[in-house]
């Protein structure tokens, strides 16, 4: 401490000797050995607390560094490392020899930055490491091949763009689905305008239309207009066409007429039945036929035209014929009457067997001319 304060003595006694003060160097060197405090506060630029004008070196890491910068007046060496605890305002060029870390946003503000010597149109890219370097710009579209108004997509490869299916037309007012080409929708898929479909589409889920109106909805299908009054049907081979709506009777067939699946199987048409006005009974129409295999009639049956039966048949009640009757139509036929046929007869009457009742009568213009009775 002595000797500290007996240098600064005869430094201040070599500088008072010295004379004014003067901006040249005249061989004049200050020592300290130990601190050196300087405890002005209201320094300015025209007046600071510490001046030093000359080449200024702090820190002794190397006894000889070796000078990136000149040294003349001005210029600073920091022999050693330098630590800021607030803000640093750089005016000019800086070079830096190895990397330096910023661990708070860097923002560079009217000014470039330049990195190496990359080469135009590349673009700077992380090594994985933290480092970045210059590299070709794969996600950009200038240069890349391709046909216009294609949608892009990345490569299987993921280093480039190529087409994908979808097209935009120039006036971009559509996209369509290339080459024959299908779009799978795994969710929900709302359409604000006209689809357009030129292929079948398939839903393997519901399908819902909204915003109708009463009977009113908003499914088009294939120039309904032309169909008015057409059903939807489905076709053995799932697609659906317009048919005609078997389930309506309007305008199909005459009043009161039976009606009956048409030949096609698409529509109603008269049958030959006609029922009367009031329920009571059912008629054939004049000119047709009725084939039975069985019949059970458990009241009155008034036939109009020919009744021809094929098998044994049974009539449990009166019957009245009013036209010409044939029984059988060949001599080899035999008939009966009250009993069963008998072979080799071709007609056999049973009675009661009372006497006095009759098995047969045949009368002549309504006057009785031959009997069989009992007697």
């Amino acid at each position: 401490m002595i000797r500290s304060i007996i240098r600064t003595i005869a430094a201040l006694a070599i500088i008072l000797a010295a004379g004014a003060p003067a901006f040249a160097d005249n061989d004049t060197e200050f020592g300290i050995e130990d601190d050196l405090t300087v405890l002005g506060t209201s320094g300015g630029a025209a007046d600071p607390d510490l001046e030093v004008k000359g080449f200024t070196v702090f820190g002794a890491t190397q006894s000889a560094p070796l000078l990136q910068i000149p040294a003349a007046p001005g210029n600073i060496f920091a022999n050693g490392y330098v630590q800021i605890s607030s803000g640093l305002y750089v005016a000019g060029a800086s070079t830096f020899t190895a990397y330096s870390e910023f661990q708070s946003t860097v923002t560079i503000l009217n000014g470039n930055l330049r990195y190496g010597t990359g080469v135009a149109g590349k673009v700077m890219k992380s090594n994985g490491d933290g480092f970045v370097y210059w590299a070709d710009d794969e996600t950009g579209l200038a240069a890349l091949s391709g046909n216009p108004y294609r949608i892009r997509m990345e490569n299987a490869a993921g280093n480039s763009i190529v087409d994908s299916l979808l097209l935009q037309n120039a006036g971009a007012t559509n996209i369509t689905l290339t080459d024959n080409s299908s779009m799978t929708v795994t969710g929900a898929m709302g359409v604000g305008g006209v689809m357009t479909m030129a292929g079948y589409g398939v839903f393997q889920s519901t399908v819902q239309f909204l915003n109708n109106t009463g009977d009113v909805t908003n499914l088009y299908f294939s120039n309904g207009g032309a169909n008015a009054g057409k059903v939807l049907k489905a076709g053995t081979d799932g697609f659906l066409y317009w048919g005609t709506d078997n389930d309506s009777v309007l305008g199909m067939g005459t009043a009161y007429r039976l009606q009956m699946v048409n030949a096609s199987g698409d529509a109603l048409e008269n049958s030959a039945f006609l029922q009367s006005a009031s329920g009571s009974n059912i008629t054939m129409v004049a000119g047709s036929s009725i084939t039975l295999n069985e019949m059970l009639v458990q009241g009155d049956a008034e036939l109009l035209a020919k009744l021809s039966v094929t098998g044994a048949s049974t009539f449990v009640s009166s019957m009245t014929a009013r036209g010409n009757t044939q029984f059988g139509d060949s001599t080899a036929d035999i008939h009966a009457l009250n009993m069963a046929p008998e072979a080799g007869v071709g007609l056999a009457v049973n009675s009661s067997g009372t006497g006095g009742n009759y098995a047969a009568k045949f009368y002549s213009g309504g006057s009785l001319a031959a009997w069989i009775k009992k007697k």
